[in-house]
């Protein structure tokens, strides 16, 4: 009878290495892949935000340009300013009858948007007054509307 002497063989040093090796650059991929697309995610979300924000804006304007020159049908011979006054690389400043233009550094434009408001046309405010397009009560500044309307300039 023979005897077969059976070795106990493992892995060597540099075979453990090598694995080692291999192990940490699909973990630094994977790491590295995961950063990447989080970035961009991020990166969409910002974008999102500012797409809703500027959507959010343009109805805002567009509602109140809509509105310009408006005065309810009770309301006879009101003879106000222009419904829209525009500044090209500035924005409006001044009263509202007198209007000027500031110049921006930013040489971002700006218009004016003059209607009369009633609690029909705009929301009222807590206490029943018009509202301007932020919401805030306008008092009624004009005699020639006879207390049947406010001009809000916005």
């Amino acid at each position: 009878m023979t005897r077969r002497m059976v070795i106990a063989r493992g892995h060597t040093l540099v075979e453990f290495v090598i694995a080692i090796a291999l192990g940490l650059v699909v973990t630094a991929g994977a790491v590295a892949l995961y950063a990447t697309q989080r970035n961009v995610f991020e990166r969409a979300g910002d974008a999102m935000r500012i797409r809703e924000a500027g959507l959010g804006a343009l109805t805002l304007m567009g509602q109140q340009i809509q509105m310009a020159g408006f005065v309810p049908a009770d309301v006879v011979r009101f003879n106000g300013p222009p419904p829209l006054f525009g500044c090209s690389g500035g924005r409006p400043t001044g009263a509202d009858e007198s209007v000027a233009c500031e110049a921006l550094p930013g040489l971002s434009d700006g218009i004016v948007v003059r209607y009369v408001g009633d609690n029909v046309s705009t929301w009222p405010s807590a206490t029943g007054q018009t509202t301007d397009c932020l919401g805030q009560a306008v008092t009624n500044n004009n005699a020639a509307l006879g207390g049947q309307g406010v001009l809000v300039a916005n």
